[in-house]
């Protein structure tokens, strides 16, 4: 972020690849039921990004997969649930 703010002239980047990481098969098997008071109205279906410009004009790179995200969000759900089930 503060790369971003010290350019010359204002821009927009994309600082995180995303790359389809999953895919939908229907199993028939319900694993979670949101609600859907809780859907955005613009929801996107796929999003995938190219954070190209923020590599080349800043020399950014993610030091975290996204892979390795998702396991470390998981991971601290899962702690949270232990310390306290209705968190």
């Amino acid at each position: 972020m503060w790369l971003m703010l010290q350019q010359e002239t204002l821009e927009e980047f994309v600082c995180y690849r995303c790359k389809r990481n999953w895919q939908r098969k229907n199993t028939g098997i319900v694993r979670v039921t949101v609600n859907e008071k809780y859907f955005r109205p613009t929801e996107v279906d796929l999003s995938i990004n190219n954070p190209k410009k923020v590599e080349e004009n800043l020399k950014w790179k993610p030091k975290m997969t996204f892979k390795k995200l998702v396991k470390e969000m998981v991971a601290a759900d899962i702690e949270l649930m232990r310390k306290d089930p209705t968190a």
